[in-house]
């Protein structure tokens, strides 16, 4: 399958492997969540875009972000660059910088997440129905 060969792959270069996988384009269904699922990775999201693909004015990238982010808002961009998101490395510093102004902690995905397991586990309500959130 593409995730087994990305997988093996991502063991022979990265320097750290996690368990979790964006879907490209978050599209998905319920047979390519159960696919995931066999493999033992958990599919992650976000909940701000910088909608980057193709735009040309890093201002629009950085006030997509702006606009939408809050406490535990993970935001989804491309990395890549090139004539598909060639104004993101522009943009990012300056989001970077803004949010860590405005009062954010930026951390890593699996740094989010464990804290939401924490925060779940530590409200007695949602003991007894303990899910993370997609």
């Amino acid at each position: 399958s593409e995730i087994k060969k990305t997988e093996d792959l991502l063991l022979k270069y990265a320097t750290k492997h996690v368990m979790l996988f964006r879907f490209p384009g978050l599209c998905f269904d319920d047979e390519d969540m159960r696919i995931l699922n066999s493999t033992g990775y958990t599919a992650t999201g976000g909940d701000v875009y910088g909608i980057d693909g193709f735009e040309n004015n890093p201002d629009k990238i950085i006030n997509n972000v702006l606009k939408n982010v809050k406490p535990g808002s993970i935001i989804v961009l491309h990395l890549h660059g090139g004539p598909y998101a060639k104004e993101t490395a522009t943009a990012l510093p300056i989001i970077k910088k803004k949010v860590k102004n405005d009062g954010y902690k930026i951390v890593k995905v699996t740094d989010l997440w464990a804290q939401k397991l924490v925060n779940e586990l530590t409200d007695r309500s949602l003991l007894n129905h303990w899910q993370i959130p997609f």
